[in-house]
C-alpha cells in the first residue's frame, strides 16, 4: 500500500505523526553518537554522555529576557543538559547547555533574566565599574546554594561520589583545592581568578561527608 493511496485517508495524519517521531529520533541519535564527549561548564572537565547522564531543563522555563544569553545555541533545543540549580524567593538560576556548548549560566531576578558564563559567575568575576559582558553576579548564598546542588547532580549523574570524585580530581585545580598565582605561577581560570574559599570549603566537606547516593 503506498502513501499516496493513504494520503486522502483519515490515517494519514497520524502515519505523518509517527514518521516525523521515528525521522527526529533518528536524528537525535545520531547528534548523540556524535557528541558523546562533552564539556563540564562547571568544573572545566570532559566528560562521556554515554556514562554519565544529567537531568534535562525544558528551555520553556527561560524567559523571553534570556533570548540574547541563549543566542550560541544555535538552533535552541527544547531541552538542556542541567547542572545545577539554585531557587528563592524571585531569583531562579541555572546551569545548562547542550552536547555542542559547554555550558552557560541564566540568572532569572523578579522577571529579567542575566546570562554568562557559569565559572565566572561562579568565581565572583566581575569588572568595576561593570561591564556589559559581564556574567550575572551572584551572592555568595546563590553560590553556595548552586554549588551544593551542582554537587548533587553530578554525584547522580556520575552514579556515585566515588567515581564522581574520581573523575574530578583530573582537573588539577580543584584536586589541590585552588590555583595561587603567586605561588603556581599560572592559573587555568578565568583572568587567574581562584577558586573563592568557601566554594572549596563546600567541597572539602563533601568530600568528607557520607555519599548521598551509593
Amino acid at each position: 500500500m503506498s502513501l499516496l493511496y493513504l494520503k486522502g485517508h483519515k490515517l494519514w495524519p497520524v502515519l505523518m505523526l509517527v514518521i516525523c517521531s521515528m525521522t527526529a529520533v533518528m536524528s537525535c541519535s545520531a547528534h548523540a553518537k556524535l557528541n558523546v564527549i562533552i564539556g563540564d561548564p562547571i568544573f572545566s572537565g570532559d566528560y562521556d554522555s554515554r556514562k554519565v547522564h544529567f537531568e534535562l531543563l525544558d528551555t520553556s522555563v527561560l524567559l523571553p529576557s534570556c533570548k540574547k544569553f541563549l543566542s550560541i545555541f544555535k538552533p535552541l533545543p527544547w531541552q538542556l543538559i542541567l547542572y545545577a540549580q539554585y531557587k528563592h524567593d524571585e531569583t531562579n538560576i541555572y546551569v545548562a547547555g547542550t552536547t555542542n556548548v559547554a555550558g552557560g549560566i541564566f540568572v532569572i531576578r523578579n522577571g529579567i533574566c542575566y546570562g554568562g558564563d557559569a565559572d565566572f559567575s561562579i568565581r565572583q568575576i566581575h569588572s568595576n565599574p561593570p561591564e556589559a559582558s559581564d556574567s550575572a553576579i551572584l551572592t555568595d548564598a546563590e553560590v553556595a546554594g548552586l554549588f551544593e546542588d551542582a554537587l548533587i547532580r553530578h554525584e547522580k549523574a556520575f552514579g556515585g561520589k566515588a567515581t564522581f570524585l574520581q573523575w574530578l580530581e583530573i582537573a588539577d585545580e580543584w584536586k589541590k583545592g585552588g590555583c595561587n598565582v603567586a605561588t603556581d605561577g599560572w592559573c587555568p581560570g578565568p583572568y587567574d581568578n581562584p577558586i573563592p574559599l568557601f566554594v572549596l570549603e563546600i567541597l572539602n566537606k563533601y568530600r568528607n561527608s557520607k555519599s548521598v547516593r551509593n
